[in-house]
């Protein structure tokens, strides 16, 4: 059904949104946080998903500087395999403090996209334009 697909296509956006957002490439970023939002995403459950997948991130960070080998690290963030290449740049490429940062940054955009709500969407565009020049000045 209609519904259903435009769900579909807008989890794949998001998944989109999040990858360009952690590798730097930020006219994709900003391509794929207008069709999130196009597509009737909610901003806060967009940053909650990128907070969740920083998060992610650095937990992994931690058990691949622990020894953890790339699958189990994979299987512990039950990373679809569609993403997988992508979550293993990411994970190789964002250090500890860098995620720290990261995170709270989007801690902040999150608690003042939720008191600012007619701002919330230029806050989260803000948001992924920063984390992703960190990104590509890393790189």
């Amino acid at each position: 059904d209609v519904d259903a697909v435009m769900a579909d296509t807008g989890v794949v956006n998001l998944d989109r949104l999040i990858d360009a957002t952690f590798a730097g490439q930020s006219q994709d970023c900003d391509e794929m946080l207008r069709r999130c939002l196009s597509e009737g995403l909610d901003v806060g459950y967009i940053v909650s998903a990128l907070l969740r997948h920083a998060l992610t991130l650095q937990s992994s960070r931690l058990m691949r500087d622990a020894g953890k080998d790339m699958r189990s690290i994979e299987q512990a963030a039950r990373v679809h395999f569609r993403r997988q290449q992508a979550f293993q740049r990411q994970v190789n490429h964002w250090t500890n403090a860098a995620l720290d940062k990261a995170i709270l940054y989007l801690a902040e955009t999150q608690s003042l996209s939720r008191k600012n709500t007619g701002l919330a969407p230029s806050l989260l565009s803000r948001c992924c334009l920063q984390l992703s020049l960190a990104a590509k000045r890393s790189l």
